[in-house]
């Protein structure tokens, strides 16, 4: 059994080997959605929420020997600036049958705006939505979401 965690943001194919034609084959993935991130005030003395954590989804996926499949990794926000007002948000995560045609597995990313990445936006046997991000007032900035887990 071979276990491979992929962290770096993008997208990527994966060929189920051949050589186990004839055999039954499931592959368990988890996909989590990156963190979206609240505004970088810079210099200026405004404060802002916290960007919501990445939800996860998990499923036990039946691949084809010989086939490709595409999986993306999702990208954390980089922030926004004041003058943006909002920020972006983290990118989503998925996995994928034949030609991208499927979302085998999805898992979205947490709001720029401080909501976390919704479960029920997911794909998968079982999912979990990420924490909202708290709200700032006049002398800080709000924390971030926390990511989900399983």
């Amino acid at each position: 059994m071979a276990l491979e965690i992929l962290r770096t943001p993008g997208q990527a194919t994966w060929r189920c080997p051949g050589a186990l034609l004839g055999s039954a084959v499931e592959v368990t993935c988890r996909a989590a959605g990156a963190g979206g991130k609240g505004i970088d005030p810079g210099a200026a003395p405004n404060f802002v929420a916290g960007g919501g954590g990445g939800a996860i989804s998990r499923s036990v996926c039946k691949v084809l020997p010989g086939e490709v499949y595409t999986f993306t990794v999702g990208a954390g926000s980089a922030g926004g600036t004041v003058a943006q007002q909002t920020p972006d948000d983290g990118g989503s995560s998925q996995f994928q049958g034949e030609a991208g045609e499927i979302n085998l597995i999805f898992a979205a990313g947490g709001s720029g705006a401080g909501l976390g990445g919704k479960a029920a936006n997911g794909t998968g046997d079982v999912k979990f939505s990420g924490g909202d991000g708290s709200g700032a007032d006049e002398t800080q900035g709000g924390g971030g979401g926390g990511g989900a887990s399983s």
